[in-house]
């Protein structure tokens, strides 16, 4: 049997689209940050908004992705209000970087 190359593109696509559903679709009220770091980084030809938290134990986590053009406020204001509406929580003073 073999496999058609549009079949592969298709299951990728529709895994790609099911795992960024999956982190951006966490709850994160169990997360406790020391930081938020946004950056911007191209793959396959397109931008993607990160935003990477640590936590108090040191591990980073993806807490959001989005497609956007650039880095501009728009974008990554939309992308933080998503994180709240996801229940992330900052109860103490953390630091935010932006990476240009």
């Amino acid at each position: 049997m073999r496999l058609k190359k549009s079949s592969v593109s298709k299951a990728f696509v529709r895994g790609s689209r099911e795992a960024l559903e999956s982190i951006n679709g966490r709850d994160l009220s169990s997360h406790s940050l020391i930081s938020i770091m946004i950056d911007g980084i191209e793959f396959s030809g397109s931008r993607v908004i990160v935003v990477l938290g640590i936590s108090t134990d040191g591990k980073k986590i993806i807490l959001g992705l989005k497609r956007g053009e650039t880095e501009n406020w728009e974008v990554c204001k939309d992308l933080l209000q998503e994180l709240f509406d996801r229940k992330l929580q900052i109860t103490s003073p953390i630091l935010m970087v932006r990476k240009l």
